[in-house]
C-alpha cells in the first residue's frame, strides 16, 4: 500500500511542478473585458541559432471553443512585447493564414494600422472560423536594444474579428515557454524518488518479518 503511495506522490508532484512552472503562461479570459469568451496566451523563448541575442520566439495562442459568435471570424492578431521591434517573421500559423508579420503596426477594426510602435500585426489571408478550437502562431522577432515586457500584465495583445467593431485589446503577462530538458530532469528526479521510496518500503517490510 505504501509503495502505491510513493508512486502516486511522484506523479502528483510531477504534474504540480509542470503546471506551477513559470514556463506556463498566465492566460487571460474567458471573462476579461474584451476577451469575447476566448482564452488568450502569450509566451516566449530565446531563439537558438540566430545571429542576434535579441531574437525571440513569440507564441500567440487562443482557445476559441467558448468564444462569442458576435466576434465573427478571426481576421487579425497583434501583440506588444517590447517598446520597439526591429524585424519579425511568421514561423508557423494556422492553415490558410499565410506569412504576414508587420512590425510597429497596431490592430484596429480595419486590420493592421500604422502608429503601433512596438506592436506586431499579422493579418490572415483567410479568416479563421470561430468558435473552432485552438489556434497558435509562432513569430521570430528581433527587439534590438528594447527589453522584453516580462512584468505582470506588462505585454499587450490584440485581435480583430469580422464582426463590426469587434476588437480585443488587453494587457497580458508574457512568460517563458518551458524548456523540454528541464521537464525531463524533473521527471527523472521524481521517478528516482518513487524507486527509492519503494526500495525503502521493501527493506522495512523484510526487516519487520
Amino acid at each position: 500500500m505504501r509503495a502505491i503511495s510513493w508512486s502516486t506522490l511522484a506523479v502528483a508532484v510531477l504534474v504540480t511542478s509542470v503546471y506551477a512552472s513559470p514556463g506556463y503562461a498566465d492566460s487571460i479570459g474567458p471573462n476579461c473585458g474584451s476577451c469575447f469568451g476566448g482564452i488568450w496566451t502569450l509566451e516566449y523563448s530565446l531563439a537558438g541559432n540566430t545571429p542576434s541575442p535579441t531574437d525571440y520566439n513569440i507564441f500567440y495562442t487562443v482557445n476559441t471553443s467558448g468564444m462569442n459568435a458576435s466576434f465573427g471570424n478571426l481576421t487579425t492578431i497583434g501583440f506588444k512585447v517590447a517598446s520597439h521591434l526591429v524585424s519579425a517573421s511568421l514561423v508557423t500559423s494556422p492553415a490558410g493564414w499565410a506569412t504576414d508579420a508587420k512590425v510597429n503596426q497596431g490592430v484596429s477594426d480595419n486590420g493592421c494600422t500604422n502608429g503601433g510602435n512596438g506592436f506586431l500585426c499579422s493579418q490572415g489571408s483567410t479568416a479563421l472560423p470561430i468558435p473552432d478550437g485552438i489556434y497558435t502562431w509562432q513569430f521570430l522577432v528581433d527587439t534590438g536594444n528594447s527589453a522584453l515586457f516580462t512584468g505582470s500584465l506588462a505585454a499587450s495583445i490584440k485581435a480583430n474579428g469580422s464582426g463590426q467593431g469587434q476588437v480585443l485589446s488587453e494587457s497580458i503577462t508574457l512568460q517563458t515557454v518551458p524548456e523540454p530538458t528541464t521537464l525531463l530532469l524533473v521527471g527523472t528526479l521524481l521517478a528516482g524518488l518513487g524507486i527509492w521510496g519503494r526500495k525503502r518500503w521493501l527493506e522495512n517490510r523484510v526487516a519487520s518479518r
